[in-house]
């Protein structure tokens, strides 16, 4: 964007002028033909300038609002937390996590296969140190052979600033069932 938002309204009042002078310089010029071209090479340079900043002041540029993008950020974070869980991967969960929280987690990484879905946050708050992200989830384990399923509403409280995951609240999908 070359110009503020006011030089659309200023170009396309301009335009309208030239628009008029013209019809008003064609009606007079008629007879002479110098003073015709004249007037019409005034009247492209005119609308030359009208053209040029209607096309150069465009829209602005949408900006993400600060709460979305630290409601994304932090749905991203939930989910490599998700996924480095299904895969006992414990050096990530260490690093998202508050170490009593992974302390209580990685003691129950006991299953074979784990499978967790979330479904979409039902609700997000967001305060000065912390967000709040309620939602379902289902999950289904395998351990010693045999399937185990589980499933919840939680709410997962994460860090404002480090984006990590400080509590859980509610019926945690990290507890694998029957420990």
């Amino acid at each position: 964007m070359l110009f503020p938002r006011g030089f659309r309204i200023i170009s396309v009042t301009l335009f309208f002028y030239v628009f008029i002078y013209v019809e008003k310089s064609a009606l007079k010029d008629v007879k002479s033909s110098s003073g015709f071209i004249n007037n019409m090479k005034k009247i492209f340079l005119l609308m030359t300038i009208a053209t040029f900043l209607t096309i150069a002041c465009g829209k602005d540029a949408v900006q993400p609002l600060y709460d979305s993008s630290i409601t994304l950020n932090a749905i991203d974070t939930i989910n490599v937390i998700r996924e480095a869980y299904q895969d006992k991967d414990t050096a990530t969960l260490e690093n998202r996590m508050e170490i009593e929280l992974f302390n209580k987690v990685s003691g129950k990484l006991v299953f074979e296969e784990a499978a967790l879905t979330f479904s979409a946050p039902r609700m997000i708050r967001i305060s000065d140190t912390d967000i709040n992200i309620l939602l379902n989830w289902q999950g289904k384990w395998t351990r010693g052979g045999r399937m185990l399923k589980d499933r919840g509403v939680s709410t997962l409280v994460l860090d404002i600033n480090a984006m990590k995951l400080l509590r859980v609240e509610g019926t945690s999908p990290f507890d694998t069932p029957g420990m």
